[in-house]
């Protein structure tokens, strides 16, 4: 039985982006009471328990059979789901960053879902639990309600801003 994710390994040529883009936007840190078999680092919630979410790849570890390291459009990964807290914090760090998301609800559930891509256009979905966020259900502007099949909203030159 699966409880909670434990931690997601991506691959990257670009880790100062990586570990800019998930400190500024998700508020993760660097996990430094991890060791690293691999090169690259692991990245962690601030939360007190801080568990280890995402394992980030680097340099020789982070190739694949042919010498290259994957960038774009996140492979065979469709998407990572999180469950998070700080609804209005995260839309208002993606609106600083200029970093294009979209929105879902599943009412019957007490769900919001932010929905954004992260540096390499791996699709992110953050869920939160309405009765956790203590607030009232933002509407979703038309803009970004989230269109499952549409992906054209991606665009990767927005994530320079991260280095």
């Amino acid at each position: 039985m699966i409880i909670r994710l434990n931690h997601v390994t991506i691959r990257t040529a670009y880790p100062e982006r990586m570990k800019k883009f998930y400190s500024e936007i998700l508020s993760m840190e660097k996990d430094r009471r991890r060791p690293d078999h691999f090169a690259g680092f692991h990245l962690r919630s601030m939360t007190s328990s801080g568990e280890p979410l995402i394992h980030v790849m680097t340099g020789e570890d982070a190739q694949i059979n042919d010498g290259t390291i994957p960038i774009e459009r996140g492979g065979a990964v469709h998407h990572i789901a999180f469950y998070c807290q700080g609804f209005e914090k995260i839309r208002a760090q993606l609106s600083k960053f200029k970093i294009d998301w979209r929105e879902y609800r599943i009412p019957e559930f007490g769900l919001w879902q932010i929905f954004v891509f992260d540096p390499h256009g791996i699709l992110l979905e953050l869920t939160f639990e309405s009765a956790v966020e203590g607030i009232v259900e933002p509407p979703i502007p038309k803009d970004k309600l989230l269109d499952p099949k549409d992906r054209s909203w991606f665009n990767q030159e927005s994530y320079a801003i991260f280095g």
